[in-house]
């Protein structure tokens, strides 16, 4: 029997000009890891809708998986061209820019990243932008920015404390990369 991979080949062979095709492909790749051939797919659905802010957002999300933040980076800017206010956009965004050290920059773009989900009503998305933001501001040592940034992010999701302090190393907890979740 036909892997679900391998009848989404079959229909995009079938269909070479169908870009929902490819971007479902690619999906498929994503969704199994294969950051790669994920990228390819999600280019191809570019060349002919470069428009298309799902697909921009989801390249730069495989670019950046596969170490191409350079790339990832410009794909997310151009993607939030095209809708500023698109909350994951925004984020994904920050979250390519805080990798590359430009701590700033990521603090702008979980700002809007917050602004945008708020806006949405997805409290999910705001909390998580306001968390990185709040570790963002709190590596450029503006503390009060940051414990505001952190209150506002516990208020939206409060099913979790997170510190980053090292006064959680005596807490049962599960270490988040520098970050502790109690």
């Amino acid at each position: 029997m036909p892997t679900r991979l391998a009848l989404m080949r079959d229909q995009v062979r079938y269909q070479p000009g169908s870009a929902d095709a490819v971007f479902e492909l690619a999906y498929e790749y994503f969704r199994l890891r294969n950051y790669n051939d994920a990228a390819i797919g999600f280019k191809r659905v570019l060349l002919t809708r470069p428009n298309d802010v799902e697909a921009l957002n989801n390249y730069a999300v495989a670019l950046y998986r596969t170490r191409r933040g350079d790339l990832a980076r410009e794909s997310l800017r151009r993607a939030g061209d095209l809708a500023a206010g698109h909350a994951v956009v925004q984020r994904n965004l920050g979250v390519v820019l805080d990798s590359q050290g430009r701590v700033a920059d990521a603090v702008v773009a979980y700002a809007k990243a917050a602004k945008a989900a708020h806006e949405e009503r997805k409290p999910k998305i705001e909390s998580r932008a306001r968390d990185a933001r709040g570790y963002c501001l709190e590596r450029l040592e503006k503390l009060d920015d940051a414990a505001r940034e952190y209150d506002l992010a516990y208020e939206l999701d409060g099913d979790c404390l997170l510190y980053t302090s090292d006064a959680a190393d005596d807490t049962p907890c599960v270490d988040l990369g520098g970050r502790r979740i109690i």
